[in-house]
């Protein structure tokens, strides 16, 4: 315990020396999740919804946080204190990107002392801030790793967290910053992050409770990849947190896992499989069925034939014929 207290405390002072204005650790249990919140990222609809895996609709329910919080013991929870005149500026995706970076830091501390399953949320929609250029999140568009998989965290306001009662949990002044909100009578606001502190063991699992809807970690890809109940899991190593990180494809919802053995990084994928499916039934709604790649077109005897013939003329089947086809520019005419 004296081990694990010496170590929180040096997160702590990590914290500090990447410039928070105040950092401090609490029972993760404390932090208040309300569905209400997570909410008004739809209505009325803020510019980040829908724009990447780490903001709603695609990032976790707020049922799915709570659960997750209750197999963590502490949060170690920070903040910026920023400017009114700031944060009703863009200037403020400056500081909700020092936010993102200065809780991945602090992730990736904990991981290197031990606490395994550290995970960091932050501020502010991370498309916003780090893709801001981009017309599409790549995750979401062509189902690859995400840009900035070692900066980029999920949001905290998308998650349901109740800022009001965090700060008060914590200690600190909570001023409400409405785009109504005049500089001259509120004149400081605040960012914050906070960071899950996981289980100090090596042997310690994640509950099937606990499945993360977030980006995944870079890494070197495994040639074989496993199947589950018709869903696919794409796993890659990855060398800076030295484990298996897994993430099931071919599907909107990102749904990512993480084991330090093969045989572990299945049996994650597999209660990754199982809880989504879950999930789903528990809220009446219809899981998402994987991309195939296969497309069934109907066409006449005559076409068919003249299709035939052409990929046998060219010494290819028909499928590789009719993908070579559909790969081709079609030519328009005004």
């Amino acid at each position: 315990m004296v081990k694990d207290s010496d170590s929180l405390q040096e997160l702590i002072n990590k914290a500090f020396e990447l410039g928070v204005s105040d950092a401090g650790i609490i029972p993760a249990r404390s932090i208040v999740v309300e569905d209400r919140f997570a909410e008004m990222c739809a209505t009325p609809q803020c510019p980040g919804y829908d724009q990447s895996p780490n903001c709603p609709p695609y990032t976790m329910k707020p049922a799915e946080f709570r659960n997750l919080l209750t197999q963590y013991e502490h949060a170690l929870v920070f903040k910026i204190d920023t400017p009114t005149e700031v944060l009703l500026g863009d200037g403020r995706f400056d500081v909700a990107k020092l936010i993102h970076e200065i809780s991945a830091a602090i992730e990736r501390l904990a991981r290197q002392k031990g606490f395994v399953h550290s995970r960091g949320f932050a501020a502010g929609s991370c498309k916003m801030i780090f893709c801001k250029e981009q017309a599409k999140c790549i995750v979401l568009e062509k189902n690859e790793n995400c840009r900035y998989p070692d900066k980029a965290r999920p949001s905290l306001s998308g998650l349901g967290v109740n800022f009001l009662e965090l700060s008060r949990t914590i200690g600190w002044q909570f001023n409400k910053i409405t785009k109504d909100t005049k500089p001259d009578e509120v004149s400081m606001g605040m960012m914050s992050g906070m960071v899950l502190i996981g289980p100090n063991l090596k042997e310690a699992k994640i509950s099937k409770n606990s499945v993360l809807i977030s980006g995944t970690t870079g890494g070197k890809t495994m040639k074989k990849p496993m199947t589950y109940k018709g869903y696919t899991a794409k796993i890659e190593y990855s060398e800076e947190d030295e484990c298996l990180i897994g993430r099931i494809s071919d599907i909107r919802h990102i749904i990512t896992f993480q084991a330090d053995t093969v045989k572990e990084i299945r049996q994650a994928f597999e209660e990754a499989v199982d809880f989504y499916l879950h999930s789903c039934a528990e809220k009446n709604e219809e899981p998402e069925k994987p991309f195939t790649g296969r497309s069934v077109v109907r066409v006449t005897s005559a076409l068919h034939s003249m299709i035939a013939l052409a990929a046998k003329h060219e010494n290819k089947s028909v499928s590789e014929w009719i993908t070579e086809v559909r790969k081709e520019p079609l030519d328009t005419e005004d």
